[in-house]
């Protein structure tokens, strides 16, 4: 049970870790970014 228990912990953690910031989201709204997860090998996220 301890394990499962780390790993949503972990997996919450990283949700958190990616998830965009109130710029980011004002930039996509706006298209004035590349947008929140563009799909091509060049991006940070790709």
């Amino acid at each position: 049970m301890e394990l499962i228990r780390r790993h949503v912990v972990r997996k919450q953690w990283l949700r958190h870790e990616v998830a965009p910031d109130e710029v980011e989201l004002t930039f996509a709204a706006t298209h004035e970014g590349p947008g929140l997860w563009p799909r091509n090998a060049g991006s940070p996220t790709g």
